[in-house]
């Protein structure tokens, strides 16, 4: 996947993890800051399933599904345990 897929699948996970777990916590704001945080779910959930020997690359729907799944991790551990 080439560098601007990554970027569009990073900010499609980003915005539905903020979607799915809204509130007022200090999440990243903006769209850089989305993508951002959907690309380091990406990554969050790339580890992860590396760890337990599950694939999550093949398609896009699979692609944007653990992203956002790994988004979403980010949002709930930045809120038990950021400041």
């Amino acid at each position: 996947m080439d560098l601007i897929g990554f970027a569009i699948i990073g900010l499609i996970a980003g915005f539905l993890a903020k979607a799915i777990m809204p509130g007022k916590a200090k999440e990243p704001e903006g769209c850089f800051l989305t993508m951002l945080l959907g690309v380091g779910g990406a990554i969050v959930a790339g580890v992860i399933a590396w760890m337990l020997g599950w694939s999550t690359g093949g398609s896009l729907f699979g692609s944007i599904t653990a992203a956002t799944l790994g988004a979403v991790l980010i949002i709930w551990l930045l809120r038990k345990f950021g400041k």
